[in-house]
């Protein structure tokens, strides 16, 4: 039981950086993006 929330709130975290590791590169290519059209 204890060992299962622990897995969930691994699960989570990760989830959690793995789109903020997206969102971090949509970020920088929208920015390149904008720089290359200006």
């Amino acid at each position: 039981m204890f060992l299962n929330i622990i897995k969930k709130h691994i699960n989570l975290i990760s989830i959690f950086a793995f789109e903020k590791k997206i969102h971090h590169k949509y970020r920088l290519n929208k920015h390149i993006i904008f720089r290359y059209f200006t």
